[in-house]
């Protein structure tokens, strides 16, 4: 278990829930055991020790109230970022930005909790802000033990709008539960900007 004090570090989360949804309409709201499904990650993030505020970015009004009434603050996303081909970066992007003019400063951890995700557990939340700042990882991103014992990592550098960049990666694979891995990637660069 990763023990790591964060009280210098500020460290938000964002779960991206627009209302469009195709295969399941309206699937961050529909009912799972009694509870909106985008209730349990509402509330593993609102638990979360690390965590210094939670925000839905949703275009649907009744995904924002039912967010609210969790305890999640809102972030108005427009229209162009809610459609089928809207990128989940483009979505931070936009939450960045709006973060940093809220608060008058800039924003330099951010959290992606995807609402479809309701088994995590705020222990995965915490250990993975942990295993950031402990490998000092440029991002962790948590993934699941597959059928295969063989994994092909592509880095994709370009940039929409901007010019490709070749990334060279360092993967550190820790197993935090018995049942969670999660991945630090660390590109030696500092990062990239628009």
């Amino acid at each position: 278990v990763l023990s790591v004090s964060f009280d210098r570090h500020e460290i938000w989360a964002v779960i991206p829930a627009r209302g469009g949804s195709k295969g399941i309409p309206r699937k961050n709201i529909v009912e799972l055991a009694g509870r909106p499904l985008i209730a349990y990650t509402i509330e593993q993030a609102l638990h979360s020790k690390h965590l210094d505020g939670v925000f839905v970015s949703s275009d649907d009004e009744e995904i924002k109230a039912v967010s609210a009434s969790y305890g999640a603050s809102i972030i108005d996303r427009p229209a162009e970022l809610a459609a089928d081909d809207s990128t989940s970066i483009d979505v931070l992007k936009h939450a960045v930005r709006y973060l940093d003019e809220k608060r008058g400063r800039r924003t330099a951890n951010v959290v992606l909790l995807q609402p479809t995700t309701p088994l995590r557990r705020v222990e995965d939340i915490d250990q993975a802000i942990a295993l950031f700042f402990t490998q000092a990882a440029d991002a962790v991103v948590s993934v699941v033990k597959a059928g295969w014992s063989e994994v092909n990592v592509v880095v994709d550098g370009s940039v929409p709008g901007g010019s490709r960049t070749d990334i060279t990666a360092t993967l550190t694979l820790q197993n935090i539960t018995e049942d969670t891995w999660v991945v630090a990637m660390a590109s030696g660069t500092d990062g990239v900007s628009e």
